[in-house]
C-alpha cells in the first residue's frame, strides 16, 4: 500500500490528533480552511498535509521552504497545460482550424512529460472550456477543440 494512503485519516482520528471537536473538524473541512478530501463521500486527511497545514499556522511566512503539497503541484501543472493548448490554438489563425484532442494530448504528454493516463489534459481542457475559452469541434469526424468567445 502506498505510505501516503497508510497515513489517512478520519475526521474522528484527526479530532483527536488535533485536539479539537469533531464538528470543528467538519467545519474546518466544509469551508477549505484544513486540507482534506472526499472520498467515497467521507472525509480523510493525510497527516502529511496535516501538520503542514499546523506549520503554516505557525510560521505564516512561508520563509520554512517546505515543498509545495501534491495538490498545489497539480493545480500548477493544469494551469501550465491551460496556458500551452490556448498558445497553441493562438497559432492558427482562422477560427475554424482546430486542433484535434489526440494530437493536443500528444503534444502535451511529450511537452510537459506527463503519463499517458494523467488526467491534467483533460481537467485543463473542461476548464477552459468551462470557462469560453475554446469550444469543441469535429476534424475529420475527431473530437477537436478550437477558440472560444472570449
Amino acid at each position: 500500500m502506498n505510505e501516503n494512503l497508510k497515513k489517512l485519516m478520519t475526521p474522528e482520528q484527526l479530532s483527536k490528533y488535533l485536539d479539537i471537536k469533531i464538528r470543528t473538524v467538519y467545519s474546518y473541512a466544509q469551508s477549505g480552511q484544513i486540507p482534506g478530501v472526499k472520498i467515497g463521500g467521507q472525509w480523510r486527511f493525510r497527516q502529511d498535509d496535516i501538520d503542514q497545514w499546523i506549520e503554516n499556522k505557525i510560521n505564516p511566512t512561508g520563509l520554512d521552504n517546505s515543498r509545495p503539497t501534491n495538490s498545489q503541484i497539480f493545480r500548477v501543472q493544469v494551469n501550465l497545460v491551460k496556458a500551452f493548448i490556448l498558445e497553441q490554438l493562438s497559432l492558427f489563425h482562422n477560427l475554424e482550424i482546430g486542433l484535434k484532442i489526440t494530437q493536443l494530448n500528444e503534444r502535451i504528454n511529450n511537452e510537459f512529460d506527463l503519463k499517458e493516463d494523467s488526467k491534467i489534459t483533460e481537467i485543463a481542457i473542461e476548464e477552459l472550456y468551462k470557462n469560453k475559452l475554446i469550444k469543441y469541434s469535429k476534424i475529420n469526424k475527431e473530437k477537436s477543440i478550437i477558440k472560444g468567445e472570449k
